[in-house]
């Protein structure tokens, strides 16, 4: 190993300690981070990547895959392993390869989401009720968005347009995002992870990738709980990452979207 790898490996390694130690009060987490550093690398990733057609974070799993198996191929049976120390030495330069990959990825991980997951609760930050615990603070708003569900029935979908659907989601979203305290945000799309119905099997109606801060949901998640998958995995852009975080933003009973598919009870029907 390098000495410029061995100073990223110490670099990563205390940045992860200061993590986990979570010595760091949680007004820097929000002043430096959540509103400075994570916003700016949400532009740079979300925006450009919301043209893209396709899931960006798809790909580079399929190449990562594809890099291991040609890299353990050639560490085991190649012609490279005989001529550069010998199998043992292809193998132990793998190994570093790897490792150093793995720090990688945790060292973005914690840039694109670990670190939000310090701030103060956002029932907490905004003054709420019942503490942290969303779940007993909405419950009551989840029964009335079901009844209000009944009363307002709209034709569902008999496919789904991610387009359409992450326009739908995007716009309800940023209408509420200002009672939410939080800035808006830059152009982002859901996408659908392929292929459908592997998420579901996994009981996984939507996911995160910080690597590349591309939001995806299964495309076979039934038409009635599209609403509640697209706006939470948009929130996650949004800075909010717990899973209460981003049920209070899939139910904020303040949201005056006209669309009756995203419509709260707090603007009725």
């Amino acid at each position: 190993m390098t000495r410029a790898s061995l100073t990223f490996v110490i670099l990563s390694l205390l940045g992860l300690a200061l993590y986990l130690s979570r010595i760091v009060p949680t007004a820097w987490v929000e002043s430096v981070h959540a509103q400075g550093f994570f916003v700016v690398w949400r532009f740079l990733l979300s925006t450009p990547l919301s043209a893209l057609p396709f899931s960006l974070t798809e790909v580079l799993i399929v190449l990562l895959a594809a890099w291991i198996v040609v890299a353990v191929a050639r560490a085991g049976f190649g012609r490279a392993a005989e001529e550069a120390g010998g199998r043992r030495g292809a193998w132990k330069r793998l190994g570093s390869k790897c490792f150093l990959l793995l720090v990688l990825l945790l060292d973005l991980y914690l840039l694109g989401f670990g670190w939000l997951y310090q701030r103060a609760p956002l029932a907490e930050r905004l003054g709420l009720p019942g503490g942290t615990d969303v779940s007993e603070t909405f419950v009551d708003e989840a029964f009335e968005s079901a009844r209000m569900a009944r009363s307002t029935r709209v034709p569902l979908p008999e496919t789904v347009d991610m387009e359409d659907l992450s326009t739908r989601a995007l716009i309800a979203l940023r209408a509420v995002l200002p009672d939410l305290e939080t800035g808006p945000l830059p152009a982002c799309r859901i996408k659908g992870a392929w292929p459908k119905g592997l998420l579901l099997h996994f009981s996984v109606s939507g996911i995160f990738s910080p690597f590349t801060q591309e939001a995806h949901m299964d495309p076979a998640v039934h038409p009635l709980g599209l609403p509640f998958v697209a706006v939470p995995g948009l929130a996650n852009l949004a800075g909010f990452r717990s899973a209460d975080d981003a049920s209070l933003v899939a139910y904020a009973p303040t949201t005056p979207t006209p669309d009756t598919r995203f419509r709260t009870p707090g603007h009725g029907a």
